[in-house]
This record gives C-alpha cells, sequence and structure tokens, in this order.
C-alpha cells in the first residue's frame, strides 16, 4: 500500500476550521465544488457559469479601485467589516463598510486583464466563501484582535505563485495556505480535469494544429486567460504530447524556463519605466529604486553607500528574491500582449534578439514586512537626477 505524504491530505482542522489539503488532492476538491454547484460541467467540457453559481451561493458583486498598481485583484467579505479601497483622484487609501457575502471586485483590473481573470477572481473569492467563512467566524470569537490583522484576504496576482513555508504554526501562515489553495483550486474548476482534458486532447489530435492555436481555442471555449491554459494543459498531463509539435518550446517558454533576476542598464531600466505603466506604478507604489542593476526596495537593509556609491548590501545578494522587482528575459513575447498587464523591452543587437519582461505575478517572494524608509526621497531624487543626465 502507498504511504501516504502531506501531499494526500484532505481534512478538516477540527481546532480552526481551516481547510487542509495536499497537492494531489487538489482537483479532488474541485470536483466535490462543482458536484455541489455545478454537475454538468463534470460530464462534458462546458465554459462554467460563474455568474450562476454566485447566484447559488447568495454573493454580491460590488466594484471599488483597490489599489494604484493593479496588484490587488478582488476580496470577499467572509465576515461583515471594512476594507481599503484606493481613490485615483487623490491617490489615497480609504476604509469601507461592506456586508459579509460582498465579493469586491477592482473594476479596472477586471477591464484590464479581461474577461478569464475576472471570472478567476470570482470563482477564486466564491471559494474562501465556500472553505474558509467557518475559519474566520471561529477566529474571530477566540481572537478578535488577531483576526483583524489576518483579515480580509486580498488576491494578489502577486502572489499567485507563491508557496508559504510548511511547519510555521503562525495564524499569518495559515492563512496564506488557505489563500495559497483559493490560487490552485480556482482554475481546476473553471477548467476541470476530465472535461478541460477530453477537450483539449480532441485538439491536440487534429491534423497541423500549433500549441498556440489549441491555447486560443481552449481559452476563448472555457473563457479563461491562456496563461492558466498553458499551466493547467501541464497539470492533466499533456506537456509529452504537446512536446511533439513544432511551437512547443516557444509556446510553453516561462513553464520550461524562467530565466529570472536579470541584471538591466540604468538606460534599459528607464526606458522600461517610460514606456510600461504597469512597471512605474509598481515602482512608485512599492518606492523601489534602481541600484546594480535592479530595482530594489529602497531600506538600508538592502542599499548602502560604497565607494560614494549607492550599492546592494551584502544581505540584499543573498537574497534578490526579498528585496528585488524580478525581471526575467525571454526570447519569444506573446504577439499583441498588452503593456497595461506586463512591462516589457525588446533588446535586438542584430544578433541575439530578446525581450526584458515584468510581470506582476513572478513578484511572489518580496518581502511585504520591509518598506522603503526615510531614504527613499534620496535614492528616489538622486535617480531623477541620472534620469535628465542620460
Amino acid at each position: 500500500m502507498k504511504r501516504k505524504t502531506p501531499s494526500d491530505v484532505y481534512d478538516i482542522n477540527h481546532k480552526t476550521g481551516a481547510l487542509v489539503i495536499g497537492k494531489n488532492r487538489l482537483d479532488d476538491y474541485a470536483t466535490k465544488f462543482l458536484n455541489k454547484y455545478c454537475k454538468e460541467a463534470l460530464i462534458k467540457p462546458m465554459p462554467i457559469p460563474v455568474e450562476d453559481i454566485l447566484n447559488k451561493m447568495s454573493l454580491v458583486i460590488k466594484e471599488e479601485r483597490l489599489s494604484s498598481n493593479l496588484d490587488i485583484f478582488g476580496c470577499c467579505l467572509l465576515v461583515d467589516g471594512e476594507i481599503k479601497v484606493y481613490n485615483p483622484e487623490t491617490n489615497e487609501y480609504m476604509e469601507k463598510f461592506f456586508e459579509q457575502g460582498t465579493i469586491v471586485l477592482d473594476s479596472l483590473a477586471a477591464e484590464v486583464y479581461g474577461e478569464g481573470s475576472k471570472r478567476n477572481t470570482l470563482i477564486h473569492e466564491s471559494l474562501h466563501w465556500e472553505k474558509d467563512k467557518t475559519f474566520f467566524e471561529i477566529l474571530r470569537i477566540k481572537n478578535k484582535k488577531l483576526t483583524e490583522k489576518v483579515y480580509p484576504i486580498m488576491l494578489r496576482q502577486s502572489e499567485r505563485f507563491y508557496e508559504p513555508p510548511k511547519g510555521n504554526q503562525t495564524k499569518e501562515n495559515e492563512v496564506m495556505w488557505l489563500e495559497w489553495q483559493a490560487h490552485k483550486l480556482a482554475p481546476r474548476i473553471l477548467m476541470p480535469y476530465s472535461t478541460f482534458k477530453e477537450k483539449a486532447q480532441e485538439l491536440i489530435n487534429r491534423e497541423d494544429i500549433t500549441c498556440d492555436e489549441i491555447i486560443q481555442e481552449l481559452s476563448d471555449f472555457f473563457k479563461v486567460s491562456k496563461e492558466s491554459t498553458k499551466y493547467r494543459l501541464f497539470e492533466v498531463g499533456l506537456e509529452k504530447e504537446l512536446s511533439k509539435i513544432s511551437d512547443f518550446d516557444r509556446i510553453f517558454e516561462d513553464q520550461l524556463s524562467k530565466n529570472e533576476f536579470v541584471k538591466i542598464s540604468y538606460i534599459d531600466a528607464f526606458q522600461m519605466i517610460e514606456k510600461n505603466e504597469v512597471l512605474s506604478n509598481w515602482i512608485d507604489e512599492g518606492k523601489f529604486v534602481f541600484v546594480d542593476g535592479y530595482f530594489v526596495i529602497a531600506n538600508q537593509e538592502y542599499i548602502e553607500f560604497k565607494d560614494g556609491k549607492l550599492s546592494l548590501s551584502a544581505k540584499a545578494k543573498r537574497n534578490l528574491k526579498r528585496c528585488v522587482i524580478n525581471i526575467r528575459v525571454k526570447r519569444y513575447i506573446e504577439h499583441g500582449i498588452s503593456r497595461k498587464k506586463v512591462a516589457f523591452l525588446l533588446k535586438d543587437d542584430g544578433i541575439d534578439k530578446r525581450f526584458y519582461l515584468f510581470k506582476p505575478e513572478d513578484q511572489t517572494h518580496l518581502n511585504r514586512e520591509i518598506t522603503a524608509d526615510e531614504l527613499y526621497g534620496y535614492f528616489s531624487d538622486t535617480l531623477d537626477k541620472r534620469k535628465y543626465r542620460r
């Protein structure tokens, strides 16, 4: 008999009410959810009727701006309470009250990132209502002050690939595991294992079809993003069959190789900022400055004066993932990709063509507990002067 591992766990913590589920059981939970709210999606391939599911769950959708850099897509009020909403006219955040059972969706994020992203956000937040409501009700009774610290859970695209540390017994970490579950479960509900694989196999079996065409058709059919479609194809075990198709390496470059945390020049850095609003907003929101080829959090833990110049500290060099914006290098980039979603810069010297790429979902490991300190003003002034001297 095969020994069970933590990846095979599927249980409820009876003390806290939290769902405990391993990687190998995620599709089991997705099946359970669909059995309750949309059984037909388990029988035949179909786009999931998201609004019908929300109606069955008696959830209400409200739209607000939730962040200046579009990192936050939404949140679900599991208990009555206030959340921070963003006012773009004043560039300030304010508290606003919402009743339990309300999904607050960032209006601009939904517009910029499209229908697939919006549907994923709504299912993600409905999962919190389905699986995490009891956890927060128990926590509020036991420790109201701690509840206020960890609630509500905000859906951040920069945490899409984040996996919390194992063995950390804090409530904050337990809440991060609940968010990890929702990130992993939402696409499994929108693209159910068996019926999604059936539809994908049907397309793969066509003669002369490309990976690009397969992804486009699946994305259109299930009304999900192309990025989610790519990852789901690997999750249902079709990587080997897809690898036989000529454009496999180009289309699945992100899944096959990351090429992360590349150093760029000052000129490249300014060009990326000036041409890409999404990166500029991230830098302003997080107060990053450019040092030694990286955009780094302007904090004395990560930046120091050395030989009359700013440089990364030894701690920063050991922990790049925790303090610098992740810019990757790619050989290919999706045609027509919106600069409102990602930032990119083409580098072509006539011999080697490549792209520098910034994506919010690649910023998973940034340390959110360390923020810019009083040195930010000096650093940003220095950077501005360089800008005009280039």
